[in-house]
């Protein structure tokens, strides 16, 4: 008995999103009590770049520049690459529990 050897993967382009349609649930990581205590559903984040070289991370701040935390997660690299094009995003407050905070990341 042989059976056959599987079926070879398509070209179907696994390519980077687009941007303009790039949405993200997550929670942010190493969120600031300080600035947490501030939040509440429905508040609008700014999300920008911060670091140089390989060490770029995504953060969330507070229209007065108060950092509340990073964002990462499965789309962070097509994030960033959509930030680096010049699209711009904010990141929407769902919940804020204790030192918890879960935010949807969209374009601007």
């Amino acid at each position: 008995m042989s059976g056959s050897g599987g079926g070879g993967g398509g070209g179907g382009g696994i390519g980077k999103k687009d941007c303009s349609s790039l949405f993200i649930k997550t929670y942010l990581n190493s969120p600031k009590p300080s600035v947490l205590n501030t939040l509440k559903k429905g508040d609008v984040l700014q999300v920008e770049l911060a670091g140089t070289g390989a060490r770029r991370i995504v953060q969330a701040s507070t229209k007065k520049g108060a950092v509340a935390g990073s964002i990462t997660g499965a789309d962070l690299a097509d994030l960033i690459a959509c930030i680096n094009e010049g699209y711009d995003f904010v990141a929407i407050v769902e919940s804020v529990s204790g030192g918890s905070c879960e935010v949807t990341v969209r374009p601007k």
